[in-house]
């Protein structure tokens, strides 16, 4: 019978067909270009009852962390190793995701885009497929080739105390280098010219603009979980993927962040917010956030959308969401912009936004 083979359009999908195969592999071996802590604690790969785990990770960039296969090394059953490419070497870097398991007579293999970190198992944008079959079949022997080849190849290094030292020497200097290079004035003029422009196509673009009006505690809420919520079905649903958000902090009179909406309304009962519910969803991703929420009040003179300029003028904004002229929603996000501390635009070198040895975190 041919290989079963099913497409994982999502982190979730992923990560949930690797626990199938974590959970009922007898032999589990995995190459991947990063491997990270996050990576091997989201899959609780220390407490996986594998006869026999094999892990082979790339050194390129100084991006893996070679603690995280510390942890993992405990021979002969449980095996680690580093593959090394010089920067210079002909053949580029080492770039593969293979999660292959067997148990009996059958394997399972994940292969895709996702690396053993935490990001590509929870959020980031990744796909791959789950191959499923009998180990007699052609697929699963060249699989099993594959790694094979990566297992016994002259560039994989064992996990040796000198090794992981020298690997942590250079993912050191490469953090310091790093750190200067983000503070230079011409990487600041780089990702000034990037944000503008960025911010400049969302403001531009075709889709509507909303302001979303909601307490302190909900707006970080809001921000933790990358998504708004609302009771009201028929207001949520006017809000469609592409569409532009700014929020606007009841109370304190404060604006926050920008963001850009990803999915369409769909029904949870997830825990998210403390004073409701809100069942009617949808999710975003920020694009600009100030460090601190800017002072709404000196926009009112501007704003086309506040009819009343006077000390009534807060009346326009009791609701919880309002679609903006696209005027006042480019002023507002001018000034978000502005004050932007980051969320880096992720141009940044894979999970890392704070620099190399840092992992990145969804703001909150």
């Amino acid at each position: 019978m041919p290989a079963n083979l099913q497409v994982l359009p999502t982190a979730g999908a992923t990560r949930s067909a690797l626990e199938t195969l974590l959970g009922g592999s007898e032999s589990v071996r995995i190459a991947s270009a990063f491997v990270r802590q996050s990576g091997v604690d989201e899959l609780r790969l220390l407490r996986r009852p594998v006869r026999r785990l094999q892990v082979i990770a790339g050194t390129d960039f100084g991006l893996t962390q070679v603690e995280a296969l510390e942890s993992l090394h405990t021979p002969p059953d449980r095996e680690c190793r580093l593959y090394y490419a010089p920067e210079d070497a002909a053949e580029g870097v080492f770039h593969p995701k293979l999660y292959l398991g067997t148990a009996g007579s059958d394997f399972i293999a994940v292969v895709g885009s996702s690396n053993l970190t935490g990001p590509a198992l929870t959020r980031n944008v990744e796909i791959n497929v789950a191959l499923t079959g009998s180990l007699q079949e052609p697929l699963a022997r060249d699989l099993d080739g594959f790694f094979r080849s990566l297992w016994q190849s002259p560039g994989v290094l064992p996990l040796t105390k000198e090794i992981a030292d020298a690997y942590r020497a250079n993912q050191h200097a490469r953090e310091h280098l790093w750190r200067q290079m983000r503070h230079s004035p011409e990487f600041r003029r780089a990702r000034e010219l990037v944000r503008r422009t960025v911010l400049e196509h969302f403001a531009a673009g075709t889709g509507r603009k909303w302001l979303l009006v909601t307490s302190m505690d909900n707006y970080f809420a809001c921000l933790g979980r990358g998504r708004w919520g609302d009771e009201n079905y028929g207001r949520i649903n006017q809000i469609k993927p592409g569409d532009l958000l700014v929020f606007y902090i009841k109370g304190a009179h404060r604006l926050g962040a920008a963001a850009i909406v990803t999915t369409p309304v769909y029904r949870s009962s997830e825990d998210t917010w403390t004073d409701r519910q809100y069942p009617y969803r949808i999710d975003f991703e920020v694009i600009a956030r100030p460090a601190t929420p800017i002072d709404f009040k000196p926009f009112i003179p501007r704003l086309a959308f506040l009819r009343r300029k006077d000390e009534k003028w807060g009346t326009a904004l009791q609701t919880s969401s309002l679609e903006l002229p696209r005027a006042d929603a480019q002023l507002l996000l001018e000034a978000i912009g502005a004050a932007d501390a980051a969320p880096e635009l992720r141009l940044a070198v894979a999970d890392s936004r704070a620099g190399y040895g840092a992992e990145m975190k969804r703001s909150t």
